[in-house]
């Protein structure tokens, strides 16, 4: 399947101690290097661009997912990756490294602009924002709890063949994120069921009617580990289900909506969610 796809690159340890004959100018370089910065996640307020950084011994990351509005979704439209090195030998080093065994397709993703190097991530357009957003928030976790910078990483999303994973760190989690978006109008909860290997995420819309907040929709995607899997699970569950629960199948994604909870009260779908997204994070901790 589709994998979201996130380059750091040239993973930290391999440069923290680069030798000095790399270095144009040493005290430039150090003050790089010990310019440590925590782990950020940042959503624009109108919701169209996320963002992850981390900076740490010279080497700093930067994954930033854009959107737009696309009929009832919010989709990705640009999804790149730029690291910056303290020093624009070892940015040349880190670029000649990373597209040496690639194809020219795919060394046409790769940018070099003097300390930093950018990655187009192609195959991330199109997906559902609530499974970006899923993916750099796994992301983001791992940063915290003082995780390297991130070469690559797979998470599961929609598409084609097979495997995935939300991550080595979250394996054996949940790793439950909730959101509420700027206005209100959209919950999200999104998780990983490690007991069936499945990528999780709830997405309910809201509309003001009067002085009530109503749901709109309620869907569902499920993303399996292989394809063949979900395709056995939708013929022995879904495919014979009332049209008015649009269940549909893309490759080892399965999704689908709920209409019975069209014109719920959004106090009652949020204190569900955050019901689970609470229970979850406890049974992580345990």
């Amino acid at each position: 399947m589709k994998k979201i796809k996130l380059f750091g690159l040239i993973a930290i340890s391999m440069f923290a101690f680069a030798s000095c004959d790399l270095v144009e100018d040493v005290k430039d370089a150090i003050d790089e290097i010990q310019d440590d910065q925590d782990p950020a996640y940042t959503e624009s307020e109108n919701g169209l661009e996320i963002s992850v950084s981390y900076k740490r011994s010279g080497i700093g990351i930067y994954h930033i997912a854009q959107f737009a509005v696309n009929g009832g979704d919010t989709i990705c439209t640009s999804f790149v990756t730029k690291t910056t090195y303290f020093s624009e030998a070892l940015a040349k080093e880190a670029y000649d490294h990373a597209i040496k065994d690639l194809d020219e397709k795919e060394k046409a993703r790769f940018t070099l602009d003097g300390k930093e190097l950018t990655v187009n991530h192609p195959d991330n357009i199109g997906l559902k924002k609530a499974t970006i957003r899923f993916g750099l928030k796994t992301v983001y976790e791992g940063y915290k709890k003082g995780g390297e910078i991130i070469e690559d990483i797979e998470i599961p999303t929609d598409g084609d063949g097979d495997g995935g994973q939300v991550g080595p760190s979250t394996l054996d989690k949940f790793n439950a994120q909730y959101n509420e978006s700027e206005d209100g109008l959209q919950l999200t909860l999104s998780y990983y069921d490690f007991t069936q290997s499945i990528a999780r995420v709830r997405e309910a819309t809201f509309m003001t009617d009067g002085t009530d907040t109503l749901c709109v929709t309620y869907a569902f995607t499920d993303t399996y580990a292989r394809e063949d899997i979900a395709q056995y699970e939708f013929e022995q569950h879904y495919i014979n289900y009332e049209q008015e629960y649009r269940y549909e199948i893309n490759g080892a994604v399965i999704t689908h909506v709920e209409p019975d909870y069209v014109r719920t009260p959004k106090a009652r779908i949020k204190q569900q969610m955050l019901y689970d997204y609470n229970t979850m994070n406890e049974m992580d901790a345990m």
